[in-house]
């Protein structure tokens, strides 16, 4: 089959079945090596979306590759990049920064996708691998911030949400518990006889108090998640920040303006950042 045509195959299955994709992509790059690289490149180029799966695809198949593959992806299609960087800091990440490098060489435009993605991909990597970047290009300490910025902000929101659905759960099997009973209780307001009326809302009314009180201890969760969540983003954020404006302080202000722009949920810790880095720029 023509490598491209497989490629466009191989994107367009990726959005229907992408476990079936990936599949198809690891045993046909085991296969022929050689063409791993431009395979992964085809596929980015054909569906920017499928670079997640060409990635992890050429990470299980050709390790070795990784670096190559991923900086031929982001050079065909720079909106890969993200994807592919936060593949690479998951499941590869002593990569992640070589990585990183190589695609914001081939692709500067996108790197604030290609920090975010690391961030995304594995936090504890991402200070590492934003130093490396604006070291490279210090004119991009900015947008290396703001990715990272980004990124923390959604990782935050990702936790939460997590924790909502959990909580959310635990009060619908709460009130499941319960539902036999507040039936039974509602049939047995229509009695006539006062005595099975009486208990029948003394059942509704315990019954509505054990659902408040796991709705209560849910909020009560919920909102210590988002506390720690928000604290997690701020301290990353404010981090590379930090770092960012030490390696090139005339770009204070203009991080400062692009994360309270892009990432204001973050925006607390860079301005902490600026308050310790360039106090003078407050």
């Amino acid at each position: 089959m023509n490598p491209d045509a497989a490629a466009e195959i191989i994107a367009g299955t990726a959005a229907s079945n992408p476990e079936a994709a990936a599949e198809i992509v690891q045993e046909m790059m085991s296969a022929n090596p050689e063409a791993a690289v431009e395979m992964a490149a085809d596929i980015a180029e054909a569906n920017p979306a499928a670079a997640a799966l060409a990635t992890e695809a050429i990470i299980e198949s050709n390790p070795e590759l990784a670096v190559e593959a991923t900086a031929a992806m982001a050079e065909v299609a720079p909106a890969a990049a993200g994807a592919a960087a936060e593949v690479m800091a998951e499941l590869a990440p002593d990569q992640a920064g070589e990585a990183a490098m190589a695609m914001q060489e081939a692709a500067p435009e996108a790197a604030a996708a290609i920090a975010g993605g690391v961030a995304q991909g594995n936090p504890e990597v991402a200070a590492e691998v934003a130093n490396e970047m604006a070291a490279a290009d210090p004119e991009a300490a900015a947008d290396i911030a703001t990715g990272v910025a980004v990124a923390a902000q959604a990782n935050a929101n990702a936790a939460v949400a997590e924790v909502q659905a959990e909580a959310q759960a635990q009060i619908a099997e709460v009130q499941a518990d319960l539902a036999d009973t507040v039936a039974e209780a509602q049939a047995n307001l229509n009695s006539d006889d006062p005595n099975i009326v009486a208990n029948a809302q003394e059942a509704l009314q315990d019954a509505q108090a054990q659902i408040a009180d796991a709705q209560a201890a849910a909020q009560e969760v919920i909102a210590e998640a988002q506390g720690a969540a928000s604290e997690v983003a701020q301290e990353l954020a404010g981090d590379i920040a930090g770092a960012m404006m030490e390696a090139n302080p005339e770009a204070v202000a203009d991080i400062a303006e692009q994360v309270a722009e892009s990432a204001p949920g973050a925006a607390g810790g860079v301005m902490d950042a600026v308050a310790e880095v360039a106090p003078n720029k407050l």
